[in-house]
Parts: C-alpha cells; structure tokens; sequence
C-alpha cells in the first residue's frame, strides 16, 4: 500500500517539477506554472509521507522480530522451569522414602526374638516367616506392626526339630495401608517389596546321655562346627570316653582319667553327621552335648579362674593380646585357641605369658585340660 503511494508520489514530483519548468502541460491539465508548483508541493507530501511510513513499517518489524524473539525466550524459560520441575519430581521420587530398617535377631534353642527400628510411620506392616530347612512341618508365619518406629515379635520354636532354621522378615506391598504403600520409592514398588532380610541358624537342645560302667551310646547328630561335651564319672577305676563317627572310627578322645571325674572337653566337627560315644566305666556316668555359644560370657580385657577341664567362651576384640597363664596341678596343662591353636603345654606347675593377634572381633573357645587350678587372663 505505502509503495504504490510511493511510486505516485514520486511521478508527481516529476510531472510538477516540469510544469513549473515549462510554465505548463496542458495534455495533463497543468495551465500554468503556479499548478505545477502545486503539484509539486502535494507530489512532495505523498514522497515525505509514504516514506515515513515505510521507514515506521521496517522500524515495527524490527520490533515485530524482538517480540518474537522476546516471547520464544520466555517460552524456553517456561520449559526449562517444566523440566526442572520435572527432573525434581523425578528426584523426589527417586530419592525419597527409600525404606529404613534394622533388626536384631536373637536366637535360642526355644524362641526367636526380633526387635526393629524403622523410618515406616505407624501401622506399616513387617512379615516374617520362620522354616526348618529340612523339615516342611516346622513353619511359623506372621505379622509385626510399626508402633513409633519400633516392630518386634517373639516367636516359640520349642517345638521345631533340631537342625537349620531359617527365618526372613520382609515388608510386603500388599499387606500396607493405602497411605503407606503411597510413599514408597517407585522402583521398589516395581520389584514387589520393600525391604527383606534373612538370617540362619542352627537349633540344637542339648544332647542328654546316662549310663553306667562300659558301654557304647546310640547315636547322635552334630553339626558342622563345634561340641562341648560336659562328663562326669563316679567311680574309682578307669574313665574313657572315646567319640567315633559314623565308620566306627574314633575322631576324639575326649576323657582319659581314673577314678571320678567331672570337666567339659570341646571338639571342632569336621562335618554334619552321627556319632557315638564309647565309654570305658566302673561307675556311673552322665554327657552333656552343646553345640551353642553361651548367652552370657565375658568379654576381653578379662580373668578366669577354674579348676579342672573346662571350656570358657570369651569375647575378644581385634588387635594383639597378651595372654598370662598359670597352673598349680601336677600333670598336664594345655590350653586350646578354638580347638586348633596351641596356647601352652606343659607338666605341673606353671606360670608365663604370651602375645596372640586378632584379627576380627569375635567370640573365642578356650579349652583348658588341668588338673589343678588354673588362672588365664587376657590384656
């Protein structure tokens, strides 16, 4: 529209400066010179005019562009806070409620029992399940709600074989309050729970065996691992219990002694099997087979008096130890590390000391065989 406006100007501008040239053109009406310098000056106007609206049309799409430019800046910024936003909630999901539990186990030969912390508000469910290995029968199940950030349960196993038990304490999906499962980590909701936790153990009542003078016993299972056998003779001859595996074949002299007797040997099972013991007797004698660690026991730095074969359990932590021993007996003195490493061995009296290393924290066996009383300390 301007340009055309433009064009006619600029003919006019020419066709007046002419008229006022010549005085006049009379084929486009133009009488005289005073017409043409009209012609001109209007001719002028139109140019000025449609120029300056040429110019403000470029001028206006320049700022058409920075518009356009401006609004496709702030159209990118509104994404970036969208993405933002999204990589956050994505992260929110990702990170929060990811579930938190601890749980001790404590087992005995009657019961287990389970205490948990967890960051679960109240009323969230735990489950657990608790199975004999080779026992289909021996299975208890339940449930544990979340009261103040604590779950726990007591479970009776009094009358589970002896043998492997194993128990799991899970956090189920399925089993959680609507507002519960709500707040849990999407990945985990994808695998089915939450939270699972299993441990083993073995279940062992202690073996009772009775009898008098000579006699083999029926036989008995041990597991892998350890037995404490707890003896005791009445009579004025010979005492030998000797225990055999499954072949007949002795793997232990446990007890070699004359006239009464009353001690604790330990052994270290080399494999689950049967086994008997032999036994050499002019009087009454009783065993007493254990195959679990104390509930109680002392813990290093420590001393332990006794007298006679005993077996003590002692928790000792990690590091280098000194070890001193001393025995007032007549006849041998030999201390046992965990039925294998040879603390000391002599005859009769004794007094001296040791370094050991350690280089876990755990529970330790010492078995003493002495005659006489006996003190070990560890430092």
């Amino acid at each position: 529209m301007f340009g055309i406006v433009l064009l006619v100007g600029l003919a006019g501008l020419v066709i007046g400066i002419i008229a006022s040239v010549k005085g006049e053109l009379i084929s486009l009406h133009i009488p005289n010179r005073k017409v043409g310098t009209v012609v001109t000056i209007v001719s002028l106007f139109f140019v000025l005019t449609s120029g300056a609206f040429v110019g403000g049309n470029g001028e206006g799409s320049d700022e058409k562009e920075d518009r356009e430019v401006a609004a496709e800046e702030v159209t990118a910024e509104v994404s970036d806070n969208k993405s933002e936003k999204r990589d956050k909630k994505e992260r929110e999901l990702r990170d929060a409620d990811w579930i938190e539990a601890t749980e001790e186990i404590v087992f005995t030969d009657h019961e287990i029992q389970i205490t948990g912390e967890t960051n679960l508000e109240d009323q969230a469910v735990f489950l657990y399940e608790v199975m004999h290995v080779d026992h289909a029968d021996n299975v208890v199940e339940g449930t544990m709600e979340v009261k103040d950030g604590v779950f726990s349960e007591i479970i009776d196993i009094a009358d589970f074989n002896d043998g492997e038990i194993a128990i799991r304490v899970t956090l189920g999906l399925d089993d959680q309050p609507e507002d519960i499962r709500k707040r849990f980590n999407m990945e985990q909701v994808r695998e089915g729970f939450a939270y699972s936790h299993d441990e083993t153990f073995m279940k062992y009542i202690p073996i009772e065996l009775s009898g008098s003078g000579d006699m083999a016993t029926e036989e008995f299972p041990l597991a892998e691992g350890f037995a404490v056998f707890e003896m005791n003779h009445e009579g004025g001859s010979n005492f030998v219990a000797a225990l055999k595996d499954e072949t007949g074949e002795t793997v232990k002299l446990l007890v070699n002694e004359i006239g009464s007797y009353g001690g604790k040997t330990f052994f270290s099972v080399p494999s689950s099997e049967s086994y008997v013991l032999d036994i050499t007797a002019d009087g009454s004698w009783d065993a007493t087979v254990l195959q679990t660690i104390p509930e109680e026991m002392e813990s290093d730095p420590v001393t332990i008096e006794g007298t006679g074969d005993d077996v003590v359990f002692i928790e000792v932590a990690a590091g280098k130890k000194r070890f001193e021993l001393s025995h007032t007996g007549d006849r041998n003195f030999v201390i046992h590390l965990n039925g294998s490493h040879l603390l000391v061995n002599e005859i009769g009296e004794y007094e001296g000391s040791s370094i050991e290393s350690f280089a876990d924290d755990g529970v330790h066996a010492f078995s003493i065989l002495a005659d006489g009383q006996w003190k070990l300390t560890i430092e």
